[in-house]
């Protein structure tokens, strides 16, 4: 695919916005940063989706401050970010762990962009505290979610406690998330190893 994408970029003389938009978003999901940044630097125009992409593209590779520092680029720039603009900001913080950056962004996306926090930013946003080992904090988030978001919270919680062999508080999550979603069969898996990284880290 990088390869036919090359071939195509190489053939084009005066690529249009969608164009440069599709090259943009083929260099970032094949790890081509320096490529895709290139073909964003030749943009004349660039709209939320041209700058969420690149975002997107650094949060994946794990270059978490150039993401931030383009998401920054990007609000002097006049482009206001959207839902997933704060997504792609919100795994870039916690891939970095990036705690202070990411509850900022998270608290923000409401009363500064109106923007309301969906599923995904609150399973973000729990990761983020979670990998900070801030899982007490991470619980109390999971229980402002709109119960009618589903389980992906509990999910994410448990998620947290098993990297932190919290088996109290993984229990109580793996309880919530049963209730709301009986047909998650990973679950116990989840469980067990919640349990066992919890009985090793006793030792």
């Amino acid at each position: 695919m990088l390869a036919q994408g090359r071939a195509i970029h190489s053939r084009i003389r005066k690529p249009d916005f969608v164009v440069q938009n599709t090259l943009l978003n083929l260099y970032g999901k094949c790890g081509r940063l320096e490529e895709a940044r290139s073909v964003f630097e030749e943009m004349k125009f660039k709209s939320v989706i041209t700058w969420t992409t690149l975002v997107a593209a650094y949060a994946q590779q794990g270059h978490s401050m150039e993401a931030l520092e383009l998401s920054r680029k990007m609000d002097l720039d006049g482009v206001l970010p959207n839902s997933v603009t704060f997504g792609c900001i919100l795994v870039a913080c916690s891939y970095g762990g990036l705690l202070d950056q990411g509850w900022t962004s998270f608290t923000s996306m409401l009363p500064d962009y109106g923007i309301e926090p969906a599923a995904e930013h609150y399973v973000c946003m729990v990761d983020v505290l979670g990998r900070a080992g801030r899982v007490f904090e991470a619980e109390d988030l999971v229980h402002s979610i709109p119960a009618e978001r589903g389980p992906l919270g509990w999910l994410a919680l448990l998620g947290a406690c098993r990297n932190q062999a919290d088996a109290e508080r993984g229990t109580r999550a793996a309880h919530q998330a049963y209730e709301r979603y009986r047909k998650q069969s990973g679950l116990l898996v989840l469980l067990s190893d919640v349990f066992a990284r919890s009985e090793a880290a006793a030792q």
